[in-house]
């Protein structure tokens, strides 16, 4: 058998509702030269028998099981054992349009020098429904700078090249920033880009990560204060996964809510439904300053709130 262009990692755990959706989205692209690493996080639904279904009538699909390790460990999985050149990301629950990996390879293939390549993207909510699609940050010089404390990359959209993953010491292991860990490694060794055209669609739900503000900025100073070396210490590490511990149920539903809303009104101006999930959010966490500021915002005339959207789009708003 030849080697295929792409191997695609697939990591899964707890995904049966919409591990088929992705597989379609994947195995209907117009680039079919491919193969799939899907590898089962030890999942304890039918995400396994669903995945060797599908392997059982196309030979692409390469299905690995595990007991649960954690993303940044079974990627690491994934890239060993793919034999492709290029990595192509996809989350379980996420969809790409059928043009995706062609127009990736050919965007590589035109710029040896980039090593990491991600998209723009349309969120999705649970029933598959689009409900926005958010800017995104281009350019070599403006993603490192981002960088410095977030991810200007949607993790589920990128294709890297795997000699310079490899070279950039592959994901971390910490579980949560995995995907930042690796894209500051690479962006030290080779260039790295965003395409702007939605190829992929990001499904965002309630139980999705979703970090609190006062958290992200923890954990954002310390990624600033260990840029660009990224030599951190054990108990270094300790404090940043420790974070992760802080976000209880009820903020993680508050940000989601929170999250959507400032997504519909600075993507598209939706004010309505941007309201009713100000309003979940205010009823699961009533003390919430931002989910009030933004109710208040979601009242003003429409010629304020256009001029606000075209504002925060000036000054760089990215809102995923």
């Amino acid at each position: 058998m030849t080697t295929p262009k792409i191997s695609v990692l697939l990591p899964v755990f707890n995904d049966e509702r919409y591990l088929e959706e992705a597989l379609l989205s994947i195995l209907k692209q117009s680039f079919t030269d491919f193969e799939i690493i899907a590898i089962d996080d030890g999942s304890t639904d039918s995400s396994l028998a669903m995945l060797n279904s599908y392997a059982a009538i196309d030979d692409r699909i390469k299905v690995e099981t595990q007991p649960n390790m954690g993303i940044g460990k079974t990627l690491n999985r994934a890239i060993q054992l793919a034999t492709a050149n290029l990595l192509a990301r996809h989350d379980s629950d996420d969809r790409s349009l059928p043009e995706r990996f062609d127009r990736q390879v050919n965007y590589l293939n035109a710029h040896p020098n980039i090593a990491l390549l991600g998209t723009a993207v349309s969120i999705i909510d649970a029933e598959g429904e689009i409900k926005y699609s958010p800017n995104i940050v281009q350019g070599n010089d403006q993603l490192i700078n981002l960088l410095k404390t977030t991810s200007p990359f949607i993790h589920g959209s990128v294709m890297m090249r795997r000699s310079v993953a490899i070279k950039a010491g592959c994901y971390a292991t910490i579980r949560w920033y995995e995907d930042l860990f690796l894209w500051r490694s690479l962006a030290r060794i080779a260039k790295v880009e965003n395409i702007d055209e939605p190829l992929y669609q990001y499904r965002i739900r309630p139980s999705n990560l979703h970090i609190p503000r006062k958290i992200q900025a923890a954990a954002s100073k310390i990624f600033r204060d260990h840029w660009p070396e990224d030599k951190f210490s054990e108990d270094e590490l300790e404090v940043l996964e420790n974070l992760k511990t802080q976000i209880t149920p009820t903020a993680r539903k508050a940000q989601f809510c929170l999250n959507m809303s400032k997504g519909l009104m600075l993507n598209n101006g939706n004010t309505w439904e941007a309201r009713k999930f100000l309003l979940k959010g205010l009823f699961a966490k009533p003390n919430t300053v931002e989910l009030w500021f933004h109710l208040g915002l979601s009242l003003l005339p429409r010629k304020l709130s256009a001029a606000w959207r075209r504002y925060r789009v000036d000054t760089g708003e990215r809102r995923v």
